[in-house]
This record gives structure tokens, sequence and C-alpha cells, in this order.
């Protein structure tokens, strides 16, 4: 069984589980505009969830993640979201103030198999089980911090992570 890798970036809201919420209400829209025609369609999350079970519907990306809030942990847990620490963002980006660039150039380093752990921000290898990885290690878990603009003003909540397919 693989795993399907998704990135979301949105508009900075103080609060980053409002911000998900935001989030999963426009993906869930997104699904419910190609919903099967034979099924009832949902008007609330919990009527949504429940539709997908009973129609077999499979989701992926956030929705097939189902988390509801953003934790404030320095673990990932399966089902949940949380927000890096700051030691993470350090390691991931080599700023405690990442932008939008260096959230693009840590995830390609991510698929590489590798994150920015040299030294001076250079991209070098995760070796196997490093806790500083840039995508969860568990599966089924999701990430999350703000990217700032050149002022270092908050502009964006990056969400990411990976859902079993």
């Amino acid at each position: 069984m693989g795993a399907d890798s998704w990135v979301h970036i949105v508009p900075y809201q103080e609060d980053a589980t409002a911000a998900l919420a935001a989030l999963v209400r426009k993906e869930m829209q997104e699904v419910v505009n190609v919903w099967p025609a034979d099924g009832p369609c949902p008007t609330t999350s919990q009527e949504f969830w429940r539709s997908c079970e009973e129609l077999d519907f499979w989701l992926d990306g956030i929705l097939g993640l189902g988390a509801e809030s953003v934790e404030k942990d320095d673990h990932d847990a399966r089902f949940k979201v949380r927000l890096i620490t700051d030691h993470e963002v350090l390691s991931f980006f080599g700023t405690a103030h990442p932008g939008r660039a260096d959230f693009d150039r840590a995830e390609k380093a991510a698929s590489t198999a590798a994150h920015l752990n040299g030294s001076y921000g250079s991209p070098g290898p995760c070796p196997p089980g490093c806790p500083h990885a840039f995508d969860p290690p568990e599966r089924d878990s999701g990430r999350a911090t703000v990217l700032y603009d050149d002022e270092r003003r908050p502009l964006h909540i990056a969400f990411w992570g990976s859902t079993t397919c």
C-alpha cells in the first residue's frame, strides 16, 4: 500500500485550526461538486464523512486524513496535523521565518530524500529514521508551519503530509 503526499498553502490565520477547518471545507466542497448522483449530497462535515464511508467513496489528501485540529505537539501521530517545532523550522528551512521559496526548496529537497540539515542551509541527506525529516514518518499524518513575507509578517500556513492509499 502506498502513500499519497499532499501540500496545501492557505492564507494565514492566527488560529491554525481555523485555517485547517477552512481548507477542509473547501476540499469537501470540491468533492461534493463531483458527488455520485445516487448518493444524497451532505450538508455537514459529519454527514460528509458518514456518506463517504457508506458509499465506499475513497478520500485522499487532507480529506483522507480526517484531522479536525492542529496539534501543538512535538511528535507525529496518525490522523493528526501538528505544528512543527521551532527547532524543526530551523532544520527544514534554515531560518526562523521561512517564506514560500524556503518552503518550496525544502519540499523539493524532501522529495529527493534530503532536507536542509547541512551547514548554511544546504541540502543534506536525511538518515533513515531521522526525527527531523521534512515529511512525516508516520503515514496518515500531517504537519503545518507559518510562512512569512519579506518583512517577517505571517502570510500563509503550509499544511503537508501523506495519506495511505
